[in-house]
């Protein structure tokens, strides 16, 4: 304390207005500095039995010890996936957050170094399986990707049939001991549920459903119900949602979507990115566009089907019969122009009874979240209908993406082109974007350059090869030389 008052002392005396009394000043600090080690012992090494040491408290950090704790699944995770974090401290620096946008774009998430809750969930899981052995369920597809090939298979179960592992009874093996299926976590409740099982949608207890819309055959279809909502007293009011006669078979899906963004997954890590002023391959190009979509709206489904207190069996179930419904026009979509799409998606939707923009957009996602997690590209397909029903155009993008590719739908791309440039147009015009709102100039740009590409090469020029032009209608006969 003697040694804290002299300096104080002495840092006063130094701050004094004029020189004669600093001088002064600093006559009088020295000789009480003197006086004071004389009291103090202050020359000595060792202190005296009566001296008391001074500690300063440490600086808590503002992370809870169960925030720091999940912190530390969450570097482990990382660590033993391949995404070096280094020390697993609890604290998500820089090298852990360079790590988890590695792991984001290793699964087709946006690289934004925040960990969603189904990002996390998945990245976890996966990592608790793995110590548990279960990549021992997975030969071949551990032999092709390694251990990283268990975060695909917990993000989509059917993943690893790829590589013709048993994705049933296997995957099911894997469980967290809850006895739920092999998405669900340690908390006994699905993986896309959260704590709280309220709904972000919840209104005023109304809704714009209508219970007399009919077929186009004429017989009663019975509505698709709101999902459970809150009260005022933020209590989830309890009601089953009844399921819904399909309006027609539901498809199989004939072109795997997930295998196609392994593909392309694996071409972009050896050359890059492409992007608008290199663009030199719009197949690659529009490729990695839509895996981002996917990746994207994958997430984006998640985290809307964890805002209502309804199980992952009865969501898909649901989307399953939306997908029958929008199945009629789903066959229309390679010679149909777009608004007259749009016009039957949104008589779909009614007859489905979907006549609320913001429920039918909520099961939109949801359902291509799920068809996308499952491979299921006819599912996924019927949600973005739903969400151009709902007024969301910049989804006409999946469409585009669809036809190209012939996911869930038959090949068309020449039918693609307007799908794509309809939904461009709808953000340059300032809609809500579908997938990764950080990034929409440059998708914009993107797409816009490769469909540019593609019409010079369908044209005859660009980068793409020259047509062949035949010098005579036949061939020349041979005249043989005899020997």
């Amino acid at each position: 304390m003697a040694k804290t008052v002299g300096g104080a002392m002495i840092a006063a005396f130094a701050f004094t207005s004029t020189a004669e009394q600093a001088s002064a000043d600093l006559k009088d600090a020295i000789i009480g500095g003197i006086v004071v080690c004389g009291l103090t012992k202050c020359g000595q090494k060792k202190r005296s039995s009566g001296s008391r040491k001074t500690y300063k408290a440490p600086r808590k950090s503002g992370i809870s010890s169960a925030q720091r704790q999940q912190n530390r699944d969450v570097q482990s995770s990382l660590n033993a996936f391949g995404f070096p974090v280094g020390t697993v401290d609890g604290s998500l620096g820089k090298r852990s957050r360079s790590a988890i946008r590695d792991y984001q774009g290793y699964m087709g998430y946006p690289s934004t170094g925040q960990l969603t809750d189904f990002e996390r969930q998945t990245l976890v899981n996966g990592w608790q399986k793995f110590n548990a052995g279960a990549g021992n369920a997975y030969p071949r597809t551990m032999a092709a990707l390694g251990p990283r090939g268990l975060l695909k298979i917990e993000r989509d179960p059917n993943f690893a049939a790829q590589y013709g592992d048993n994705t049933g009874q296997a995957y099911a093996g894997n469980n967290n001991n809850n006895g739920q299926n092999g998405f669900n976590n340690n908390t006994g409740q699905n993986g896309y549920n959260n704590n709280n099982g309220q709904a972000a949608f919840a209104n005023n207890g109304q809704n714009g459903f209508s219970n007399t819309a009919q077929t186009q055959n004429g017989n009663a279809q019975q509505p698709i119900q709101p999902l459970p909502k809150a009260n005022q007293a933020g209590q989830v009011v309890a009601g089953a949602i009844p399921k819904l006669k399909p309006l027609q078979p539901i498809g199989k899906v004939a072109v795997s979507a997930a295998s196609r963004c392994e593909l392309v997954d694996q071409t972009t890590r050896i050359q890059g990115f492409i992007q608008a002023s290199n663009m030199t391959d719009s197949n690659q190009a529009l490729s990695e566009k839509f895996c981002e979509a996917r990746g994207y709206a994958i997430t984006q489904g998640g985290s809307v089907a964890s805002q209502f207190q309804v199980s992952e069996t009865e969501l898909t179930s649901l989307c399953e019969q939306i997908q029958g419904g929008y199945a009629g026009v789903v066959a229309t979509l390679p010679t149909a122009q777009e608004a007259q799409v749009v016009a039957s998606s949104q008589s779909t939707a009614a007859q489905l009874g979907l006549t609320d923009p913001a429920t039918t957009a909520a099961y939109g996602q949801i359902c291509i979240g799920i068809g996308y997690r499952l491979d299921n590209a006819e599912m996924a397909l019927s949600g973005a209908l739903a969400m151009l029903a709902a007024g969301q155009a910049p989804y006409g993008e999946i469409v585009g993406h669809h036809l190209r590719e012939g996911f869930g739908v038959a090949a068309t791309p020449a039918a693609a082109a307007p799908w794509y440039r309809s939904a461009m147009g709808a953000l340059e015009q300032g809609a809500t974007p579908a997938f990764v709102p950080s990034t929409t100039a440059e998708r914009v740009q993107v797409i816009r350059a490769a469909l540019q590409l593609d019409q010079q090469r369908a044209s005859g020029g660009g980068n793409g090869l020259p047509k062949l032009i035949p010098t005579a209608a036949r061939l020349p006969a041979l005249t043989v030389t005899k020997p």
